[in-house]
């Protein structure tokens, strides 16, 4: 999975100059702002699925009921979410930014797809050919539409059809994703409650990702928040690439407990090391992977911010064994904890230093590092051994 997801990112290179050429760099930004937001929303709604489905990879492998069971009640819980935070979002536009009312009404279909993804069960029954199809034919059509759109307006709109089509075509020819009916309103809230924990991690979690480029385009304008996501696209592949590494080995150290064959020191050492080849590399020809996307233009800007950006590589690695271990163990209030400090460390230091883009990177930059130090404090302290 980790080789293949790349190639669905082939045509995000394609997509960002193309929507550059086509729209220019503000509207380009506001593609990507609402985009982002809208992303934001279908997280949320995601409440603790992200991390609570991984943890149940081997019940949901070894008995189908289980797997329709977490699937209905995924299915009720993105529906009833969606539909709350995406209401609240149209009250919110149309009576603080109705300029954009139409355009993000035409985004937030992309919360539809989002709704009924099945990636988090492929992952568990590791059937990840499965992701690789989705992400490659919606990114795919995606491309196509982009190239034949004439107006910004219906390009968020043209990602949802894209994205509905290619899972509506994937999970259509698997009968473990066939819904008779919404799970109960009570069962829901059961869930809910039991959850909270890790809904909270996922809430935290978001807030420094999806607050990027809303802040960038308040502070700056749009077309700063362009150049951030020049640069952001690679380190964003990066750390998908990274989350793909955890997304395949989770349920193998659900099932198995694997643990200490897996999990120590020198694997972290290792993905260090190998993470660090990688920032290297990025650095160096920074200004070449912007001026690719960038329809062959150089921005030393982007290439700079793409620079700052990189130093955060072996974070995205070495974090895995250390997440895996305490979700393993259901350390959920101390998984909270660090998703907390981070947030703390990022936005103080923005409270202090915003004066220009090159401060949000390296906000960002030490955000993931201050998380880090908390897992390898933790483990130390509590003496626990992978």
């Amino acid at each position: 999975m980790v080789s293949l997801q790349g190639l669905g990112y082939l045509f995000s290179f394609l997509s960002i100059p193309l929507l550059i050429k086509k729209f220019g760099y503000d509207y380009s930004g506001i593609i990507f702002t609402t985009q982002s937001i809208v992303f934001a929303i279908a997280v949320l709604s995601n409440y603790s699925l992200s991390f609570y489905i991984p943890t149940k990879s081997k019940v949901i492998s070894d008995s189908i009921d289980a797997f329709k069971h977490y699937w209905t009640i995924s299915v009720s819980i993105r529906l009833f979410l969606s539909i709350f935070f995406g209401v609240i979002s149209i009250f919110i536009c149309y009576f603080f930014i109705p300029e954009f009312f139409q355009f993000w009404l035409l985004s937030l279909p992309i919360l539809i797809s989002k709704i009924i993804s099945p990636n988090l069960f492929y992952n568990a029954v590791e059937h990840n050919k499965n992701i690789l199809f989705i992400g490659f034919i919606s990114k795919l059509l995606y491309l196509i539409f982009i190239y034949f759109s004439t107006n910004y307006m219906y390009i968020n709109f043209s990602f949802a059809i894209s994205e509905l089509i290619a899972t509506i075509l994937i999970i259509n020819t698997d009968k473990r994703f066939k819904i008779t009916k919404i799970a109960a309103f009570k069962e829901v809230l059961l869930f809910i409650k039991q959850t909270c924990s890790l809904f909270l991690v996922n809430f935290v979690s978001l807030i420094k990702p999806a607050s990027i480029l809303p802040i960038i385009t308040l502070i700056f304008g749009s077309s700063y928040a362009t150049i951030y996501t020049l640069a952001d696209k690679f380190i964003n592949i990066i750390r998908t690439v990274s989350g793909a590494s955890y997304t395949s080995f989770y349920p193998i150290f659900n099932k198995e407990k694997i643990g200490n064959q897996i999990i120590n020191y020198k694997t972290v050492l290792t993905l260090f090391l190998f993470s660090i080849v990688i920032v290297i590399f990025v650095w160096f020809i920074a200004p070449y992977l912007i001026y690719s996307i960038n329809n062959f233009k150089f921005n030393d800007e982007a290439s700079k911010i793409l620079q700052i950006l990189s130093l955060s590589i072996p974070v995205f690695f070495m974090i895995i064994p250390f997440f895996s271990l305490l979700l393993e163990n259901k350390k959920w209030n101390e998984i909270l904890l660090f998703a907390l400090i981070q947030i703390g460390v990022l936005f103080s230091y923005y409270f202090f230093y915003h004066s220009n883009i090159t401060n949000i990177a390296i906000g960002f930059v030490l955000s993931e590092y201050s998380m880090l130090f908390c897992y390898l404090l933790y483990t130390n302290i509590k003496k626990t051994t992978f």
